[in-house]
């Protein structure tokens, strides 16, 4: 079935990585009988507004070389690389993956030098990892870039040796379940979490026993965890600019635009 009211979705390998847990997901679409009248006017004026579209991940590969104290301060440089990697777009805040659970690594006693990792990158943000080969190098540290095409990267394709994988995403307005997408269906990242954090499956057992509104509690011991281990943390959240009008009240401004528009109040 499939029309312009309903329409049937059957899941497939690959898509993108991830791995479905539902078969067939059948889709209908009631369409509302009030009719909504969204315009805006040419010479509306406009505020700029500055909103967190996504981050940048560091995920240790299960082939990961580097001793406790390397993984440490590469995790520590990286952290601090928003204060001297330039980019418009990057936050100087303190980065997080979960927005209600921004983590801070302490500073270090030593930093550890005169030693090499390898990264591994989708080939597209080769501008950003030249920029970090850089910066590492002044810390007596030889970054080795490997980058990967976009599809391999966006089909969790990945089978490249190196020591950890750079990469971006953003969650929604959902992100309780999407984290425990990233952590359990994104193949790549399952793969690599399970053989460095045994814990992972035990979690899961959890998750699918305990009620949804307790996953957030989950989310952050997990999320804590890794992030200590130096497994998986954030670099830096991407920052941008939108333009508001001002006629719009009660506008919620998100990385997919405005939503709930029955709050959404026009000034004419």
């Amino acid at each position: 079935m499939n029309n312009e009211f309903q329409t049937t979705l059957k899941s497939f390998n690959q898509y993108y990585g991830y791995q479905s847990y539902l078969d067939e997901v059948e889709l209908i679409y009631i369409p509302k009988l009030k009719e909504t009248n969204f315009t805006l006017s040419d010479s509306d004026t406009f505020q700029h507004i500055e909103v967190t579209d996504g981050f940048y991940y560091v995920l240790s590969l299960a082939q990961n070389k580097l001793s406790d104290l390397q993984k440490a301060t590469v995790h520590y440089l990286f952290q601090q690389s928003v204060h001297h990697v330039k980019d418009i777009h990057t936050s100087k805040e303190t980065s997080y993956i979960l927005k209600d659970q921004p983590l801070s690594l302490k500073s270090l006693n030593k930093l550890e030098d005169h030693f090499s990792i390898t990264i591994v990158y989708p080939s597209y943000i080769e501008k950003k990892m030249l920029q970090y080969k850089r910066y590492l190098k002044r810390y007596n540290i030889e970054a080795v870039l490997k980058p990967i095409d976009i599809m391999t990267s966006f089909k969790s394709e990945i089978t490249i040796e190196g020591d950890i994988y750079i990469h971006g995403m953003f969650f929604s307005e959902a992100e309780t379940f999407e984290y425990f997408t990233l952590l359990y269906q994104n193949k790549t990242m399952h793969r690599h979490l399970s053989q460095q954090f045994p814990l992972l499956s035990d979690y899961y057992a959890t998750y699918i026993t305990t009620d949804t509104r307790e996953w957030n509690e989950l989310n952050h011991a997990i999320n804590q965890s890794l992030f200590e281990s130096h497994t998986l943390y954030p670099i830096f959240n991407i920052t941008q600019e939108v333009k508001v009008p001002n006629s719009i009240h009660n506008a919620k401004v998100t990385t997919a635009g405005f939503y709930n528009f029955s709050e959404l109040v026009i000034k004419r």
